[in-house]
């Protein structure tokens, strides 16, 4: 009985944070259905207050959420962020990253957009990038890819890293917006 009460505890906990983005050369696919580059997460209640939820939660992530956040009232969310230090290409390459997410609201559900992002950092030969996709030359190592001819991956790192980063954002968004639909001050 012990076995299978620890096995459906670790069953739920693996279904609760299961990536819901995978970084591919053309960018986030959904792992459910690798053709959409969007994903579908529940709500609490209708259109608007699954709206109204998610806008309050972002309001706390961001320093200056008039800045971060554009919205079409009830309808989308637009966030447009920026981390620092929060991609590793390799052990001497870490990246700031730009960041836009859209969220859009129906039938008390919120559909997640695949993020765009721009990946950029400053060293001694001045700005680099780092790109999804690089295959041509950067001979002073301007430009770098995270992957290169042929769709061959060469950062595992950095796809991690986004990949971890933007699957964290939407358990967190899915989360926030269960803890704000419930909170009662």
């Amino acid at each position: 009985m012990k076995t299978l009460i620890l096995l459906l505890m670790f069953t739920a906990a693996a279904v609760a944070q299961s990536p819901v983005f995978v970084l591919s050369p053309q960018g986030f696919q959904s792992t459910a259905d690798p053709s959409q580059d969007y994903v579908v997460l529940e709500g609490h209640g209708d259109q608007q207050a699954t709206y109204s939820s998610a806008l309050r939660y972002l309001h706390t992530l961001y320093r200056n959420p008039d800045e971060a956040l554009s919205t079409v009232d009830g309808e989308m969310i637009t966030i447009n962020g920026f981390s620092e230090n929060a991609i590793h290409r390799n052990g001497m390459h870490v990246f700031d990253m730009n960041y836009t997410v859209t969220l859009r609201f129906k039938d008390g559900r919120m559909r997640m957009d695949a993020p765009s992002f721009k990946l950029t950092t400053y060293g001694s030969n001045g700005s680099q990038e780092l790109h999804l996709v690089w295959t041509g030359w950067s001979l002073g190592g301007d430009d770098l890819g995270i992957y290169g001819k042929n769709e061959k991956l060469k950062s595992d790192r950095a796809k991690e890293d986004l990949e971890s980063y933007f699957n964290d954002f939407a358990a967190d968004l899915q989360q926030g917006l269960t803890e704000t639909a419930s909170s009662d001050w």
